[in-house]
């Protein structure tokens, strides 16, 4: 910051305080434009005097410079858990996971309800066929199962047998209903 661009900061404050009235709002907005233009000019010579070979004598404002300006972690810092230090990653990753499964529960899923009966009709077998595999297009987004189009598109005629297969046992397996369960075990 430079003395003249003080000055046109103090000039734009006045014009605000002023700018109520139409007249002085041109003004304003002419001195805000200049004040940022000036600024940004400013600290680009700023900047190129800092990397100026005939200065190298002190290099230490521009490692400065770039250390300000790093937008990278240097990772996990040192974690304490009851009086313990962990320094090592795996340490680390021992002690974040053991909290992890502390804060999450498992759920008891042997005494599940029963849904009773289901109002609609049994599905069919599905049946994929290459074809259908072939029309995807490799540009949208992955499924549930986070397997590229491309992948299933590429392969269409190894896996179409493999995919109807377990579809199929999926949906003849006892206490199965519906789609709900194939997509669940299309997961794995």
């Amino acid at each position: 910051m430079i003395t003249d661009i003080k000055r046109l900061i103090r000039k734009k404050q006045h014009l605000y305080n002023k700018s109520k009235k139409p007249s002085h709002k041109k003004a304003f907005k002419d001195i805000r434009s200049l004040i940022r233009n000036k600024l940004h000019k400013n600290y680009w010579d700023y900047l190129n005097n800092m990397l100026d070979p005939e200065q190298d004598n002190n290099s230490k404002k521009f490692w400065k410079y770039i250390k300000s300006r790093k937008q990278d972690t240097m990772g996990i810092g040192t974690l304490k858990n009851n009086g313990v230090l962990a320094e090592t990653a795996e340490q680390k990753a021992e002690m974040l996971n053991n909290q992890f499964t502390l804060v999450f529960t498992t759920e008891n899923t042997t005494n599940m309800p029963s849904k009773g009966n289901s109002p609609f009709k049994p599905m069919k077998d599905i049946k994929i066929g290459e074809k259908a595999l072939n029309r995807l297009n490799p540009s949208k987004a992955t499924g549930p199962d986070k397997v590229p189009v491309r992948i299933l598109k590429e392969t269409a005629n190894i896996i179409t047998p493999i995919l109807t297969n377990i579809y199929q046992v999926d949906q003849h397996r006892p206490n199965t209903r519906g789609l709900e369960k194939c997509q669940h075990s299309s997961n794995i």
